[in-house]
C-alpha cells in the first residue's frame, strides 16, 4: 500500500509540474528557401533554442556540413514571442576566430517578415560558423518550455509563403576562403509552440485523488506510513 501511493504521488507530481520544470532543448532545420533555389542545401543551418530558467534562453545557430562542404552565416534573425532583451551574442568565424556582432531590433529579410532582432557579424568576410544569442525575457514575461521562447513572424509575404517563421538566416558555402559569397541564400524555419494538452492536468490531478484515496484508506486501516 505505501509503494503504490508514492508511485502515484510521484506520477500525479510529474504531470502537475509547471512547464517550466520539464523545459528543454530543441532543434530544427532551416528548410525554406526564400527563392526556391537549390544552394546552399535546405539543411545548411540549424537552429537549436535551450531553455534555461524561466526567463532565459540560448538560441544557437549552426552551419552545416552537407557533402562535404561547410556552410556560414553573415547575419541571423530571430522572432521571440513576448518582450525580451538580447544579454549576449557570441560566434565563431570560420578561422575560428571570435566573431563580433552588431543587433538591430525589428528588421525584416525579404518576404519573410518582420523578427524581433538581426544579428550581423561586423565584418562581412569574418563569416560564421556559429552564431549564439542570450536572451533574457522582460516586463513579466517567462517561457514555459524551450518552444515557447520562438513564435512565427508577422508581415511576411503570402506571395511566397503561407506560415511566418521563427528564423532564418543568409548562408553560404564556404568554398576555399570561408567568404560565405558562394551560393549565398536566404533560409528560413519554424517550429510552432505546441501547447501543453489540458489532458495532462486531469490526468495529474485525477493521480493526485487516487493518491489521496489510498492514503486515507491506509490511515482507517490504521497502517503506518512513512513518507
Amino acid at each position: 500500500m505505501r509503494f503504490r501511493m508514492l508511485a502515484l504521488l510521484a506520477l500525479a507530481a510529474a504531470f502537475l509540474l509547471p512547464r517550466t520544470m520539464m523545459a528543454g532543448s530543441i532543434s530544427f532545420d532551416l528548410t525554406v528557401d526564400e527563392h526556391g533555389g537549390t544552394a546552399p542545401p535546405a539543411d545548411s543551418a540549424l537552429v537549436t533554442v535551450d531553455l534555461t530558467s524561466p526567463t532565459t534562453a540560448t538560441v544557437t545557430f549552426a552551419g552545416e556540413n552537407v557533402g562535404g562542404n561547410q556552410y556560414y552565416m553573415t547575419e541571423a534573425f530571430i522572432n521571440v514571442s513576448g518582450t525580451s532583451s538580447i544579454a549576449s551574442v557570441t560566434g565563431t568565424t570560420y578561422t575560428g576566430a571570435t566573431a563580433a556582432f552588431t543587433t538591430a531590433t525589428n528588421q525584416s529579410l525579404d518576404s519573410y517578415g518582420q523578427a524581433s532582432y538581426e544579428i550581423r557579424d561586423t565584418n562581412t568576410h569574418d563569416n560564421d560558423s556559429q552564431i549564439v544569442i542570450t536572451l533574457d525575457a522582460t516586463g513579466g514575461n517567462t517561457w514555459a518550455s524551450a518552444s515557447n521562447v520562438l513564435t512565427p513572424t508577422t508581415g511576411y509575404n503570402p506571395a511566397y509563403y503561407s506560415q511566418g517563421f521563427d528564423a532564418y538566416v543568409a548562408a553560404g558555402d564556404s568554398g576555399t576562403t570561408g567568404y560565405a559569397g558562394n551560393d549565398t541564400e536566404d533560409l528560413a524555419g519554424y517550429l510552432a509552440p505546441a501547447p501543453e494538452p489540458p489532458s495532462l492536468l486531469l490526468l495529474g490531478t485525477g493521480l493526485l485523488g487516487l493518491a489521496f484515496v489510498a492514503f486515507r484508506k491506509a490511515k482507517a486501516s490504521g497502517l503506518t506510513l512513512g513518507i
